[in-house]
């Protein structure tokens, strides 16, 4: 538990054997940590402040800054899925057997299927028909076929 040292009486933290005093690694403040943390610490509220800005910037609405739909891409629509997958059945085939190419490729490719779907459905509603004439062109996962 890290603690600042204003909220502990400097009688009660000279009596404590436990523990490390140190600097935040963002403010500066003196706080006192427990044997088991890291000694690249940072008080609650420094703590609190890097978490909600990492919320904001990973969890926002992406679709917010979207302007237009990318159609640069004359081949596949999801190529990230499609080199994963790839790279699933490559290790899968390295095995030599069946059912290490069916383990590694077929909950990749479930997994995968789910958040295309999730991604397609998203881009549909904030694009509309400009990225329905999109995908009708260009394929999701194997050029031509599907």
């Amino acid at each position: 538990m890290t603690i600042l040292l204003d909220e502990v009486g400097s009688k009660d933290l000279a009596s404590s054997t436990v523990g490390l005093n140190t600097k935040c690694s963002w403010c500066g403040d003196i706080i006192r940590l427990s044997d088991n943390e890291p000694t690249g610490a940072m008080c609650q509220s420094c703590y609190d402040v890097m978490l909600a800005e990492f919320r904001r910037a990973n969890y926002g609405n992406p679709s917010k800054d979207l302007e237009a739909v990318v159609v640069a891409g004359k081949y596949l629509r999801h190529p990230a899925y499609a080199g994963s997958l790839l790279a699933h059945l490559g290790l899968g085939l390295s095995f030599s057997n069946w059912f290490s190419l069916g383990f590694s490729s077929i909950p990749y490719f479930l997994a995968a299927a789910y958040r295309m779907r999730v991604e397609e459905q998203a881009l549909k509603e904030a694009f509309g028909s400009e990225y329905l004439e999109y995908a009708k062109t260009v394929k999701p996962l194997i050029p031509k076929l599907y």
